[in-house]
């Protein structure tokens, strides 16, 4: 089974994965990531008005982009506050 690199972006903060997950496909890689960003969106979303979550993808060999998913939360405050 071919491993796959998510590295992890919040904000402009990046994570390198070293490691990598055994994935069949990158399909499987995709629906993974997505589901990640998911999780991610209920733990990190209060933590401030503005949040880009970006898992980007790498191919076995750790080099090679193959997809990127970006969850970008906004909240604008329409009372002044």
């Amino acid at each position: 089974m071919p491993l796959f690199y998510f590295n992890f972006i919040d904000t402009g903060r990046r994570e390198n994965d070293e490691v990598g997950v055994g994935c069949a496909s990158v399909e499987e890689a995709r629906t993974l990531a997505l589901a990640t960003l998911g999780e991610i969106a209920e733990d990190k979303l209060s933590d401030g008005d503005t949040r880009e979550f970006v898992i980007e993808i790498r191919d076995d060999n750790g080099s090679r982009p193959l997809l990127r998913a970006t969850l970008s939360m906004r909240v604008d405050r329409l009372d002044g506050g």
